[in-house]
Order: C-alpha cells, then structure tokens, then sequence
C-alpha cells in the first residue's frame, strides 16, 4: 500500500460517471473537482465517461494530469434531444475492450448519477457493481419528480441503491422522494453540494434599462424550461414594456428556441449569447435570473447568480426552493406551468424596484449555505469510508 500527502494512505477509486445526454454538465463538476483533490493527494484513479465525438475540457485537463480516463462505447443517435443514448444493451459486447476495472482492483466505486436510477439502465454498470465485492457510494444529481418508476425498476434498484455506503443527493427534497420510492431508511442518504467554480463575489448590480433578464442553463427544454418562458414572454402584455432576456448555454433545442423567438416576434428582445465562461460577463449587464426548470437536481448557475447578488425566479423544482425564498430572495411558481410562471415573473416585474436588494438578501443566505471545497469533502468522505471497511474486505 502506497502513501499520500501527509502520510495517508493510498486509495484506489474508480469514478463512473453515468451521464449520456451531452459532452459535459453541472452533474460532473462535483466528482471532477474531487479526482483533482484526489490526483493532488497522489491516490490512484481511475474515471470513466461516455465516449462522445469530442473529449471535454475538463477531461484534457485531467488528462495532462495523467489521470486514467476510460471512455466507455455507446452507441449514439441525433434525436430531439440531440445526441441520446441509443440501444445500450447491443454494446455489451464491447465490454472486452474495457477489462481495467477487474485489473485495477479498485478499494472503492464512486458512482455519479446525473439522473436517479440511470446507473440501471445501461446493463454494463449495472452487472459490474452488482459483481463489486468492495463498497461504492452513489450520487444523484437529479431525479425526475413527475415519474414514478415502475415495479419492475424497483425491485432493480433496491439492492443497487441498498448495497451503496452512501448515497449522496444534492438536495433535501429528492432525498425525501427517493427514500420513500426505494423503501430505505432516511439515514442511509446524506447531503452533499456542487462545487461554485467561477467564485463567489459580488458583482455590481447594473442600474440601466430596459429591464435585463438571464437564464443561464443548456438549451434542452425538457429539463430548463425555456419554452414556457418564451410563451410567457411573447404574450401582448409584455410587448408593451421594457425588457430584454439573455439567454445563455449551449444544447440541442437552440433552433427550436430560436424558432419561438420568430414565431412570438422576438427577434428584438432575446439574444442567444452562447456559454459564457465568466459570471462577471454574465451578472455585470443582468439583473435577475429566471430558471423555469421542469427537471433540477440544484442548479450550479443558480448559486452562482445567487452569490453574485442576484434574485432569481425560480420554479419548485428540485432544490431552487431551498435557497430561493419567495419574497425575500426572489419569486417561486408553485407549479411548472405556463400560467404559474406567468403569475409570478407578474410579481417579480410589480417589483422590479427591489431587484437589488432582494438580490443583496439571496447573496447572503447563499453565503452561508455554500461548502467552498465540496471534492474535498467528498474525498475525505471516501478516504474514510476506506479506512473503516478496508479491514473487513481481507
């Protein structure tokens, strides 16, 4: 057995990231920002990702610091969502090329689940945890809280879900959802939050008009909402004041997002910024964020725009209403529809004198909510969870 900095011992981790709907996302900031702790700390590592056309960022960066990536073979198709996952089952014969987790005999698994229960759902990760003598934690990012799973999925995912040391979800609200879909004990869950990457501070907030409205999020309507937004914002009433909405984020709908823009006459109201790396960029021209989320776990831009001392509207969705207080920090639609959100961006423009300060309320709640090293957190969750168990796997 090896050693790392301060005399620890070494640990071998083997990362699986289950994440297939694009090249990257918010869902692997967390297990990202913990393998470079975990590089830095001279444990051995192992990631696994989806393979995609092109390799991500965040990936090189870890390549150039010699972490082990193994691109798992999918096989893809362009659909409506844009590059999907397709026919994951017809792969398995490929799982040959792959023989390094046998190999490299990991000490423990860290399963990171961009949705609940996804980890099911390809045949070759489930059969290897299954197989896996040694303990594993699961995260979850997040859960769709308009399914609920069928009985065949169920009985699946109990022992998957059982079997895990931890399982780890980003908010309180989809802790409750899963324990009571799985039928486990509420202490087998604990909480764990996303990194903030691009800081923390204060960004001054632009006193101009028209009024500058943001949502930051990936182009996919079926998790972000955008289309409800537009429908919204393209009704007669609001083509009688002075606003404009940014949006930015790349994704798969951005022609059918542009095509509502056409179609409700908003060519001069809505600009398709594209991904901005820098929050000063973003939160230096805009004054408050709107998130219409049908699916969130917690939404990274949402802390972030929250820290920079924005309110936000948000729907009740995933964790937006744990840092999100109607009122006092921003604006909640109680239902994911057109007329809700309607209702209550109504309420937020009766506002729209308080944007500031309610903005000043969010960034100090978020302050005092964020973890500011949450991969450390996690790697010392793992190291320890080695070092109880290390002995009984003998």
């Amino acid at each position: 057995m090896g050693s790392t900095l301060a005399g620890k011992k070494q640990v071998r981790i083997y990362i699986l990231s289950t994440m297939s709907g694009a090249i990257w996302g918010g869902s692997e900031e967390l297990w990202f920002e913990m393998a470079s702790f975990a590089l830095a700390e001279n444990h051995k590592l192992i990631i696994e990702v989806s393979s995609w056309p092109k390799i991500s960022d965040s990936i090189k960066s870890l390549l150039k610091k010699r972490a082990k990536i193994i691109f798992r073979y999918v096989l893809w198709s362009k659909k409506r969502y844009g590059w999907c996952l397709a026919a994951y089952s017809r792969c398995r014969r490929f799982l040959a090329r792959y023989p390094s987790f046998n190999e490299f005999s990991p000490d423990i698994l860290c399963i990171s689940e961009g949705m609940s229960y996804s980890a099911l759902m390809a045949p070759d990760i489930f059969r290897r945890v299954r197989e896996f003598n040694g303990p594993y934690i699961v995260i979850i990012q997040s859960h769709d809280e308009t399914q609920m799973p069928d009985p065949e999925t169920l009985e699946k995912a109990r022992p998957f879900y059982e079997g895990a040391k931890t399982i780890f979800t980003v908010t309180n609200r989809h802790q409750i959802l899963l324990q009571q879909q799985l039928g486990l004990p509420l202490n087998k869950f604990a909480l764990i939050k996303n990194p903030i990457k691009r800081g923390s501070r204060y960004i001054q907030f632009p006193k101009m008009e028209p009024a500058q409205l943001a949502v930051v999020a990936r182009l996919c309507i079926a998790d972000k909402g955008q289309d409800i937004l537009l429908r919204v914002l393209g009704k007669a009433k609001w083509s009688n004041r002075d606003w404009r909405l940014n949006l930015y984020g790349d994704g798969p709908d951005k022609k059918k997002l542009k095509e509502m823009v056409a179609k409700f006459n908003l060519e001069g109201r809505v600009t398709f910024c594209g991904y901005e790396p820098e929050l000063s960029k973003i939160w230096s021209k805009n004054q408050i964020a709107i998130f219409p989320s049908r699916r969130e776990g917690l939404p990274i831009a949402l802390v972030e725009a929250l820290t920079s001392g924005r309110c936000a509207i948000v729907t009740d969705i995933g964790g937006n209403t744990e840092l999100v207080k109607d009122g006092s920090s921003g604006f909640v639609a109680l239902k994911v529809t057109e007329e809700s959100i309607d209702a209550t961006i109504e309420r937020a423009w009766e506002r729209k004198d308080q944007w500031e300060q309610l903005g000043l309320n969010a960034r100090e709640k978020t302050l005092n909510w964020i973890d500011y090293n949450p991969g450390k957190t996690l790697l010392d969750i793992i190291t320890n969870i080695h070092d109880q168990t290390s002995g009984k796997q003998k």
